[in-house]
Parts: structure tokens; C-alpha cells; sequence
């Protein structure tokens, strides 16, 4: 069994299927990559894996452990050990970066001192703890994407999901640098759209 399990999973929105009879497998520690055109299943994929979407049909299964089945989630998004980068970042946009940052520890109830530590920590590795008290609005597409990719990963979670992950970053170049820089034990899923002229 692999550590995530698509099985035979359908969604649809109205009469517009999104996918139908998917199944995946994602060992742990894996990283992969779905790349498909606009409107192909991909953020669906990702926002079933997150418990924001309920499968049609089908079953997910995380660490072995049966998270949704057809037409309810059994586990809620908080309850699976995951972080998500939107494609939209939803950065909060009357908190500061380090308070966008310490919202998921502190709804672990994270220690405070420990919860300080993680942040500057994540800060400095994506570059940005001169940035620590600065909004949302007073950065640029690429430090707001940062901002949301330090977010996701501060709570150390177990899988990381990225919607379009690199878009915004100020050179796409940096590609293998970022990816490189996830915890070797976290599980990656993430969705890109080929690039137009």
C-alpha cells in the first residue's frame, strides 16, 4: 500500500466532470508533479487530497487510513497532517508575515518559543526575515509566494500540496533550488499548466 491512495475517485461540479475513476499512488517521501492544461483536474486533485472537496466516487486513503469515501470526508483538512500552497497564496492580508506564519502553529498549540524559532527558521531559508513584519501588500509576487510556501511548510507537515507553486517566484530558474529545500520525509504533490507564449 502506498502512503497516499486515489482509488477509482470521481468528482463532479453540476453536470462538469472533473475527474472520473482516478487512481494515484504516492509513495512516502515521493515528490510528484501533475501537469495537465487549465481546467484538467489538477487543483481538484489536490483539494480532495486537502479534505476541501468530497469524492463522487472512489476512496482516499492517507497512511493507510481511509480519509474519504464516496460522498463524505471522514477526516477533516486539519486532521491530516498537510499543508497547501493556494494558487491565489490566500495570504491573510491584515496579518503580517510572521503572523500568517504562526496561524497553523497556533492552532497545534505550539509552544510559543518553539513556535518563534520555526518561523525565523522558514524565514531565513526562503529568504525573507528581513520581511518578518511586513504585509502582505508591501511585498512582491515572488515574496508572497514564499511567504505562502513558509506557511505551508512551518507546521512540518507530512505532505505538502502546491496549486502552481513557482508562478510568481521571480525566476522560474529557481525551480529545483525550491524543491530542494523541502524535508527529505515530506510526501509532495503539486500542479503546474504548461506555460503559452
Amino acid at each position: 500500500m502506498s502512503y497516499i491512495d486515489l482509488d477509482r475517485v470521481s468528482k463532479n461540479f453540476g453536470a462538469r466532470g472533473a475527474i472520473d475513476q482516478l487512481s494515484l499512488h504516492i509513495e512516502k517521501s515521493e515528490r510528484l508533479v501533475l501537469f495537465g492544461p487549465s481546467g484538467c483536474g489538477k487543483t481538484t486533485v489536490l483539494r480532495l487530497l486537502a479534505g476541501l472537496e468530497v469524492p463522487d466516487m472512489g476512496e482516499i486513503r492517507i497512511d493507510g487510513r481511509v480519509v474519504a469515501t464516496a460522498g463524505k470526508n471522514l477526516v477533516p483538512s486539519e486532521k491530516r497532517d498537510l499543508g497547501m500552497v493556494f494558487q491565489d497564496l490566500a495570504l491573510w492580508p491584515h496579518m503580517t508575515v510572521q503572523q500568517n506564519l504562526m496561524f497553523g502553529l497556533n492552532a497545534r498549540s505550539i509552544p510559543k518559543r518553539e513556535a518563534h524559532v520555526r518561523v525565523r527558521e522558514l524565514l531565513e531559508r526562503v529568504g525573507l526575515d528581513h520581511r518578518i513584519d511586513a504585509k502582505p501588500h508591501q511585498l512582491s509576487g515572488g515574496e508572497q509566494q514564499r511567504v505562502a510556501l513558509a506557511r505551508a511548510l512551518v507546521t512540518r507537515p507530512s505532505i505538502l500540496l502546491m496549486d502552481e507553486p513557482l508562478s510568481s517566484l521571480d525566476d522560474e530558474r529557481k525551480l529545483f533550488s525550491w524543491t530542494n529545500r523541502f524535508p527529505v520525509s515530506t510526501t509532495n504533490a503539486s500542479v503546474t499548466s504548461p506555460r503559452t507564449c
